[in-house]
Parts: C-alpha cells; structure tokens; sequence
C-alpha cells in the first residue's frame, strides 16, 4: 500500500512556493520597469538636450559677428594698390574661394557603371579601369577688385571702446581733448582725439568721377568704375567691407548663391541660398550694397583661374553669367545715451557675448555627459543579459557584485548630469533676461534689437526643453535609487540561486511523499 502524502505538508510547501514565485514575478517586472524605463528615459533626456544645443548655435554666431563688427578700429584712409598694401594698410576686401576636395575622374574611361565625376578618391577598382585621382585645390583669397587690391589704414580705439557724443558730456557733445566726426544726430557720430583723422563713413561706386562730391576723395579702379570715399556723411563709420555673390545672409554661418545655380560637384562652397531666419530675417538688412563685378573677372584678378585649370568638367564658361556684389558694413549702431546705462554699455555688451559663448558649451557638456550616460546603460544591461544565468554559487556572487556596481554607476552618473542641468539652466536664465532686457531697450538699429530679443525668446524655449531634462533625469535618480534601496536591503536576494540547485518549492509532490514516508517508516 502506498504511503499517504501528509496533507498539511503539501500545503506547506505549495504556499511557500507560491510566496516565492510571486516574489520573482514582482522582481523580474521590477527589474524590467528600471532596465527599460531607464533606458528610455536615458534616451529622451539625451534627445532633449540635443534640441536645446542646436536651437541656439544661429544666434550664438550673430553675436560673435556682432562682437567682430565692433571689434574692428574705424577706417580713416583707403588705397587701391597693385601688389601689397603699404606698411600701416590692411586689405579691405578679405574673402576666399574655398577650394576643393580630392575626387575620381572617370570621364575617359569606358566603365559606363562609374560616374564620370565623383568625390573622394578613387578605390582600387576604378583606378584599374583607368580613373584618375583629382588632387584637392587650397583656398583662395579674394583681395583684389578690379585688378586692385583695397586697402584700408585703421586708427583709434575699436568701436567699442571709443567715445561718442553724449548727452552725459553736455548737448550731445564729446568727451574734453575729442572732436566730433561726421554730420547728422549723436548716434551717426564719432570722437576721435583732437589733430586725429576722422573715421571713413559712407563709400560709393559709380562709372565717372563727376559722379561725386567735392567732399568725396576717388580712386578710379576701371575704365568705368571709380571708387570714392568720405568721412563727412551722415551715417555712423564704416566697419567692415565684404563681397558676396548674392547677399548677406542673416545667419553668418551662411553664404548665399544665385537661384538656380549648380555649384562644382567637387566644391568647397555651399551649394544653398540663404535660409536660416535670425529674427525673421534670412538676408541681413544692415548691409549697403556698393557695386558688382562679374566672376570671371574677380576670379581671374585674384588667380582663382589658374586653380580650377586641369580640373575635369570644371564649368570655366558659367562664370561669365554669375555676379559678386561688394558690401559696404557699418559699425553696428548703438546709441550713445544708452553707454551711461548699467549693463548697457558697448564694454558690457562684448563681455555678455564673451560670457555667451559659455552657453552651448555648458550643453554641449550635457549632451556629451547624456550620450556617455545612454551609452554605460546601454553597455551595463547587455552585459547583465550576457552573465544573468548563473549556474553555481561563484557566478551568483559575481553577479551581486555586478549588480550593485552598476547600480552605484548609474546613481554617480547621474547625480553628475543633474548637477550640470541645474548650473546650465541658472546660467541660462540669468543670461536671457540680461538678453532680453538689451532687447527691449533699443539702443540699437531695429534687426539688432531684434536679434536680442529672438535669442531670448530661443533661450527661454530651449530651456524649457531643458527642464524636461532636468525632471527625466530625476525620475532616473529616484529610479536608481529605489531600485537599489531594494536591492541592498536584500528584497530580491531570493533572485540570485543556482538555476541547477532548486529550492524547496520546486520540491515535486512525489519526492515530498517519498520524504514523508521515510519519516514514517523511522
């Protein structure tokens, strides 16, 4: 007769190995719960904080221009010379043909299935076939005008540092031991110190020499084209002088090119027109055009000619179509009453954009401190799905290690990430309402008023994004955090067994009864 299974045991064991399965089963969706959620929070927080760093890198350069155009000393004297400038000169026109890169001729070949043209140089099969390495070609200076080279004598303090004429000094006059410059209200003028030349403002092109006034000095560059200059104008003093095949775009990150044009395949240069928009604008408005001169001309005056001989399919003809126009760049206006105003003054304003530099590298460091972080998670559960079948009790060890290690990994790193995301987001906050407050007080011409306030409207939005940051980065902490609380107290240690040594709840109902029955029998 066989023996009879004791009841009460039976119970015993099936409740207990009941508790201990619905223990794993908590476990394991806990676990799932923090290994993916982590994941993906990981994910949006670095997503996040891409956005917001590339949202404001268009207005980070207008004010690196802004910074440049008052950085540079007024122009008192212009030269057209054949060959160097003369001591104490500097070319006025600095711009460049940006060259091009290596590529792969294969237009004298009959390898129908290679492109006649491609960039990169060729692989070891298209030489075979008999195509050709093109070599890359170095930038160009584009200095020269009409077959002479601008050239420019600067004098005096840079913009902004030098003195205008103020209200704080007595009718809008300038400082005791200066004289004013130039004609219209205060904010046209300049002050230079007494026996000084004053700055150059207002240049002009035209055919003849007729077409100037007395007051203008002329230099004839071409049959019909003369360039003259005066520092009797109503306008601020010139800055800057640059030259451009179709306009200034807003964004100084760009460059624009005529409608329709295609650009040599193997190019330096950009192949778009303006379209980034910088305060609503994609062209920017604070540049006069002077003159044009077509681009065989500049080309040939400045030796881009002899660069582009040799390269194959270079379409040499279409220059003759194309045009460059020179621009004429005024110092960026700002308003002499607004210097005597706290925070308001030129020397205020380039230590704000030598200080704003600080803000997309305080992103930048976040979003590289993210990537890292996605990437450490990443590499720490695919390492943990790779050894999280432990077999003896060495391997169960060495998992709790592993365990506890990343779970200490992941705290570090993003208490680390959080700390950044609070210094970045005060930074930011401070500065935008610093931004915001030039903005509104129009001390400048209308676009760069505008230009301020834009950016702090981006600073604003971009910090928005950051708080999403901020907020996914602290579930992740409290995720950690709770997790490991869990984990060190010892709540889940009933996880880590040997998979080939089961515990008493795996017992079989017939091995409890044989146990039973040898109980009996003894």
């Amino acid at each position: 007769m066989p023996p009879k299974a004791n009841s009460r045991l039976q119970r015993s064991n099936l409740a207990e190995r009941s508790l201990l399965n619905e223990e794993e089963k908590v476990y394991l969706n806990v676990q799932r719960a923090y290994r993916f959620g982590i994941v993906i929070l990981a994910i949006a927080n670095f997503i996040a904080s891409w956005i917001a760093s590339s949202g404001i890198s268009s207005y980070t350069a207008s004010l690196r221009d802004l910074e440049e155009n008052w950085s540079q000393r007024p122009i008192v004297d212009i030269q057209a010379v054949q060959g160097t400038c003369p001591q104490g000169y500097e070319p006025l026109i600095q711009d460049e043909w940006p060259g091009t890169i290596g590529g792969c001729d294969c237009s004298d070949t009959w390898a129908f299935y290679y492109s006649d043209l491609d960039r990169g140089y060729c692989s070891r099969n298209q030489t075979r076939v008999g195509c050709k390495h093109v070599n890359e070609r170095p930038p160009v200076p584009l200095t020269t005008f009409y077959s002479y080279k601008i050239c420019a004598k600067r004098e005096g303090e840079p913009f902004y540092k030098a003195e205008r004429p103020s209200s704080h000094f007595g009718d809008s006059s300038c400082p005791y031991g200066y004289q004013s410059c130039g004609n219209g209200d205060a904010k046209e003028r300049y002050c230079v110190k007494e026996g000084s030349l004053c700055p150059v403002n207002n240049i002009k092109i035209g055919k003849s020499s007729y077409e100037f006034s007395d007051d203008y000095k002329t230099i004839q560059l071409d049959s019909e084209v003369v360039l003259g200059f005066t520092n009797t104008s109503n306008s601020l003093a010139i800055s800057r002088i640059n030259i451009a095949e179709g306009n200034i775009c807003a964004d100084p990150e760009e460059s624009d090119v005529t409608e329709g044009r295609k650009i040599y395949l193997l190019s330096e240069r950009s192949s778009s027109q303006c379209s980034n928009k910088i305060a609503g604008e994609t062209i920017d408005p604070r540049y006069e055009e002077l003159g044009i001169i077509r681009e065989d001309r500049l080309y040939q005056d400045n030796g881009v000619t002899k660069e582009t001989q040799g390269l194959p399919n270079y379409p040499t003809e279409d220059s003759e179509n194309y045009y460059w126009n020179l621009y004429q760049n005024r110092f960026f206006q700002w308003h002499p009453d607004c210097d005597g105003a706290a925070g308001l003054s030129k020397v205020d304003i380039i230590s704000l954009i030598d200080n704003s530099m600080d803000v997309p590298g305080s992103l930048s460091t976040v979003f590289w401190q993210c990537l890292i972080f996605l990437c450490i998670v990443l590499a720490l559960l695919l390492i943990y799905f790779c050894v999280s079948a432990p077999t003896n009790k060495s391997e169960v060890d060495c998992l709790k290690i592993f365990e506890y290690v990343s779970v200490f990994t992941k705290l570090c790193l993003i208490i680390i990430v959080i700390y950044y995301w609070f210094s970045t987001i005060s930074t930011i906050n401070s500065f935008s309402s610093v931004v915001y407050q030039i903005g509104v007080s129009q001390c400048s011409d209308e676009f760069t008023d505008k230009i301020f306030m834009s950016y702090s409207t981006t600073l604003g939005s971009s910090n928005g994004k950051n708080y999403f940051s901020l907020v996914t980065s602290i579930i992740v902490l409290l995720t950690c955090g709770a997790y490991a609380v869990l984990l060190f107290i010892g709540k889940f240690n009933a996880f880590f067994r040997p998979v080939n040594k089961p515990h008493k709840a795996d017992y079989s109902i017939v091995e409890l009864q044989n146990a039973n029955s040898s109980s009996s029998s003894d």
